[in-house]
């Protein structure tokens, strides 16, 4: 009776330790880990070191293979500095655009162009919006048209085409600009009045900044955005010329991520990164002048998705 009643007492040495035992054999269950949070809504992510900033564009294969060549973006006459060109930091967005390298031959090879940070930060001191200030572009979903129309190096979204159009007025049309309208004038082997007076116009050199929604690399939209840079004609020779420090031929790797995603759907980023399929994207800071330029800090509009 008195070690039947021993064993009953919570404060007994036999009781301590096979209760020790079975907590010691119970087995519990590890605490699921936090999603990781959201970037900010708007927030320039990219392959950046202590020295420079990668951006992407996607470019027939003439142009490339001559830009690689001479670490020249212009070396090809096939490129032409009179149409805005836009560049993007973001790996996954530009394989979106091109549809890994494979959407059509006007954009079948992707260059990673390296810029230094105080020029590209320069180029987004020049920028507007191309819709008002916070606000982002409502662009048609599978809409795409040509992103620079005279020389096809890129087939760009709808509303890079929109502001394209409105580039080349004002930078002075095109040479095809309203065939049909001939006067005298032209009789006489003069330019029609209205090119005649866009002619006098200044080229603008705003660069044109456009917040779309970023995409995983498997395409899916997620719910915040990514930036868009135009490139207009006035500064097209400067970048070329003097704000390029490097150029490298990444179409392999596209095409190698997109075969890789096909075999293997459900891949985390995490190991895409590893197999060297996508860069490592970091948050990459501008000045407070510069945030406010480009909308990064104001407000979401009533509507927008998070």
């Amino acid at each position: 009776m008195e070690e039947t009643a021993d064993t009953m007492q919570g404060d007994s040495p036999r009781f301590a330790a096979e209760t020790s035992a079975a907590l010691s054999e119970t087995t519990v269950p590890s605490p699921r880990p936090n999603p990781a949070p959201l970037p900010p809504y708007r927030q320039i992510r990219a392959l950046h070191d202590v020295d420079t900033i990668t951006v992407y564009q996607a470019y027939k294969s003439s142009i490339a293979t001559a830009a690689v060549r001479t670490q020249k973006l212009n070396a090809s006459p096939d490129f032409s500095p009179r149409r805005m060109t836009w560049v993007k930091p973001s790996w996954c967005w530009m394989m979106y655009r091109s549809g890994y390298a494979a959407k059509d031959a006007r954009q079948d090879s992707i260059l990673a162009i390296k810029m230094r940070h105080d020029d590209f930060v320069g180029l987004l001191r020049r920028a507007e919006l191309t819709h008002g200030r916070g606000q982002e572009t409502k662009v048609e979903e599978g809409r795409s048209g040509p992103e620079n129309e005279e020389d096809d190096q890129e087939s760009g979204g709808a509303e890079e085409k929109r502001v394209e159009e409105e580039s080349a007025q004002q930078d002075g049309g095109t040479e095809d600009a309203e065939p049909n309208r001939l006067d005298s004038s032209v009789r006489r082997g003069l330019k029609p009045p209205s090119q005649r007076r866009r002619s006098r116009l200044p080229k603008s050199s705003k660069v044109k900044v456009q917040w779309d929604p970023e995409r995983s690399p498997s395409l899916e939209k997620l719910p915040y955005r990514s930036i868009q840079i135009g490139i207009p004609a006035a500064l097209s020779s400067q970048w070329v010329e003097e704000w390029i420090v490097g150029i490298e031929d990444v179409t392999h790797t596209a095409q190698e991520l997109k075969k890789f995603l096909d075999e293997n759907p459900r891949v985390t980023t995490a190991e895409l990164v590893r197999r060297g399929l996508m860069p490592t994207e970091t948050e990459y800071a501008v000045p407070d002048d510069v945030q406010g330029l480009l909308g990064m800090r104001d407000r979401l509009r009533d509507g927008d998705d998070r």
